[in-house]
């Protein structure tokens, strides 16, 4: 027997659906996005580094004074624990839906109908095409239905040409962190002092926690790794713990690089 509620679900990704087919159609004003390589060809370290015949750093200079990057991540080599997490924190429906989750989003509009207080209903996707537009972002203040619509426009373009993977990987390579630190390549060395495919299930549920308030406080981040990894007490709780203690100990910026080579200025990106 198929529930009321499971028929208007139904109708409303119908309708959403159809909507989005619409959009992408209808909405030239909203441009194609950039391919994937496109964007990971783009998205260079925000170190220059001089290496010798042998390949070994020499020198390395900061040529990117807005942000601390690293090298590129392919989402192979990310944890398939903080794969697990970001997906719970963020996205929970990113392998099913089409770039917007229409379920979020009719629970967003029902909540705001009913009095209650906002509630997020952006996908992955969505918060990559701000990433990777400008325009589409808000400096602080929430966006308006014609912004949302817009975003909700770009995202369907996005997951028209990008596969799932490549979705996910430049969102974990693009996104803000914690202070400069963007990508997880730069937290995971930073905050943690190991490679993106290290990071433990405490770890991981630490640094989702940060991708909603890269700058929250203490009590506040606490409570949503916790969540995330639903850690209630034990060994679980005891490296969560670390983990969060540790994300708000260490200074957010990448260490001193090497400098042996002071007087030469050929670099290679």
């Amino acid at each position: 027997m198929i529930s009321a509620a499971m028929m208007r679900a139904f109708c409303l990704t119908l309708v959403l659906g159809l909507a989005s087919a619409a959009a992408v159609a209808l909405h030239p004003d909203v441009p194609d996005p950039p391919t994937a390589a496109d964007v990971r060809a783009t998205a260079c370290p925000s170190d220059a580094r001089l290496l010798d015949r042998h390949g070994v750093v020499l020198h390395e200079r900061r040529v990117d004074q807005r942000r601390r990057r690293l090298a590129w991540t392919p989402i192979d080599a990310v944890s398939p624990a903080l794969i697990d997490a970001v997906l719970t924190s963020e996205d929970r429906r990113f392998r099913t839906h089409g770039g917007v989750d229409v379920v979020a989003v009719a629970a967003a509009a029902w909540q705001r109908l009913r009095g209650g207080a906002p509630r997020g209903a952006s996908t992955i996707s969505m918060q990559l095409a701000a990433l990777l537009d400008p325009s589409l972002r808000r400096p602080g203040a929430p966006r308006g239905a014609a912004a949302k619509w817009r975003q909700m426009r770009a995202a369907w373009r996005l997951e028209a040409s990008w596969s799932k993977d490549d979705t996910l990987a430049a969102y974990l390579n693009l996104v803000t962190f914690r202070g400069e630190l963007q990508g997880v390549a730069a937290a995971a060395e930073v905050l943690f002092g190991k490679a993106p495919h290290g990071l433990t299930t405490a770890e991981a549920a630490a640094l989702a926690a940060l991708l909603r308030a890269p700058n929250a406080e203490p009590p506040a981040l606490a409570r949503r790794a916790t969540a995330l990894q639903g850690a209630d007490g034990g060994a679980g709780a005891a490296a969560l713990g670390a983990a969060i203690a540790r994300v708000i100990d260490v200074t957010p910026h990448l260490p001193a690089r090497r400098a042996d080579a002071p007087h030469l200025s050929l670099i290679h990106i």
